[in-house]
């Protein structure tokens, strides 16, 4: 008897510290956050004062309320690259938007050039031009007074951009006067490109028309300052090969696997040798595509025109000072 007493408070004991550990540990579950609901954003949840206010993402900021996006906007000092409609519109209301730019600030590491990535961020912070990167005298009797306009669309929307009549006059007078950025000679080259070889393809037209609107293609761009090698007949030519290739490499060839139609259809209205097209090009042909770059750098150091756009030219071009500039290619 004395025996089945033991046995039953022994267990009643085993019983006893169970619950207690079970309580506990329901206890401590309840008052330790879970770390994946700690990191978890809710719906308007205030941006975390310590992290920099410039890494919400587009996802991120849509869960704020519009006040607290427009807070983020007023820190960030810019709209962000991602920027959606909303994001556009707010800014407007922001204290920076439409002020006028530090000029060294803004070209710092930047070479002076009327670019679009130069534009696109002189409009992130409300402003139509970049600013003017030196003074000019010619410029002086301008009124570097602000104006709004409401002409310019972001996202389908008018948005109220600020400008001067300084800073339309400089840029103006820049562009006619200044070497063209890389990518925008590349576009202006692709654009006549395929105008030239297309010509050929216009209805109702005799040798005569056809060579005279070729001519206009390519002399119309040297009236806006683009340079007169970038539009050789020969520029074109390879302006046209390279577009090609790439479209045949990014276009044609996933789908021709399964639709060998796709490839035949295609080569058939191409107006170069398909093999320049879908073929490796040779070292000969690589140094044809780019004698245009080379001998335009050529003129402009013989020009003496800034180094640092040579530079650019040069990097994004993918070329060497060697290449370009040894004694062999001078002329």
């Amino acid at each position: 008897m004395k025996r089945a007493i033991m046995r039953v408070l022994a267990c009643a004991v085993v019983v006893l510290v169970a619950l207690c550990l079970f309580a506990g540990e329901r206890k401590q579950t309840a008052t330790t956050p879970d770390a994946s609901a700690s990191n978890s954003l809710q719906p308007h949840a205030k941006f975390p004062e310590s992290r920099p206010t410039n890494m919400a993402a587009l996802p991120l900021r849509n869960q704020m309320s519009r006040e607290e996006r427009l807070n983020w906007l007023e820190k960030n000092g810019e709209v962000p690259e991602d920027a959606d409609d909303t994001d556009w519109h707010l800014a407007q209301q922001a204290t920076w938007w439409g002020k006028q730019l530090n000029r060294a600030e803004f070209w710092k590491d930047r070479v002076v050039w009327f670019s679009v990535s130069a534009r696109k961020a002189a409009r992130r912070h409300g402003r139509f031009y970049p600013p003017i990167p030196y003074e000019d005298p010619k410029f002086f009797g301008l009124s570097t007074n602000d104006v709004a306009s409401s002409s310019s669309v972001v996202l389908g929307s008018y948005l109220d951009y600020h400008q001067s009549d300084r800073e339309a006059a400089f840029w103006d007078y820049f562009v006619k006067t200044h070497p063209m950025p890389p990518d925008e000679i590349e576009r202006e080259q692709q654009r006549a490109a395929k105008e030239f070889y297309g010509t050929g393809k216009l209805v109702n037209l005799n040798s005569n028309d056809v060579e005279q609107i070729k001519a206009f293609i390519r002399s119309d761009p040297l009236k806006r300052n683009y340079p007169a090698e970038a539009f050789t007949e020969e520029a074109l030519f390879w302006t046209y090969v390279m577009k090609q290739r790439n479209e045949y490499t990014t276009q044609i060839v996933p789908f021709a696997a399964a639709n060998a139609s796709v490839l035949t259809n295609w080569i058939g209205r191409q107006t170069v040798k398909p093999s320049l097209l879908t073929e490796p090009l040779t070292d000969e042909q690589l140094r044809a595509a780019n004698s245009w770059k080379i001998s335009y750098l050529q003129r402009l150091r013989r020009e003496k025109a800034d180094e640092s756009y040579i530079n650019a030219y040069l990097k994004s071009w993918n070329l060497s000072p060697e290449m370009v500039f040894s004694a062999a290619k001078e002329p």
